[in-house]
């Protein structure tokens, strides 16, 4: 599947392929949070949200998806702004995949979840 950065792609383009995981890791935050804002807003919504979660394999019923998007959410909002979507990217993810598919070459071969994080957010656009 060819990314792009226009909006203009359907919900059945961004959950109709198994390989969209794979190729999703490798998408930076910014591409991913255009893809996932399908109308445009400038922040994910809760659908768009919960279709972001489907897609990237993260297996979750309601209360923990609706659990998880007010944690990224605005303070006093109902959407999620680039930051909270970026926080949510790192957090919600597998960060030593992510740095093996992103071929980065230089990584521990023993560290904990939060030194996995610690350098994938290094490495990760801003």
């Amino acid at each position: 599947m060819e990314y792009d950065n226009d909006n203009t792609n359907s919900n059945h383009d961004l959950m109709g392929e198994d390989s969209l995981v794979k190729e999703n890791s490798r998408l930076s935050p910014k591409e991913a949070f255009h893809k996932f804002d399908t109308d445009g807003s400038g922040t994910i919504e809760e659908d768009e949200f919960f279709r972001l979660l489907e897609c990237v394999g993260i297996p979750a019923d309601c209360e923990y998806q609706e659990r998880m998007f007010k944690k990224f959410a605005k303070p006093g909002s109902n959407c999620i702004d680039y930051d909270g979507f970026r926080k949510a990217w790192v957090l919600l993810g597998n960060p030593k995949q992510e740095l093996i598919d992103r071929g980065i070459k230089e990584i521990p071969k023993f560290a904990t979840r939060r030194q996995f994080v610690s350098i994938l957010e290094q490495v990760l656009d801003d």
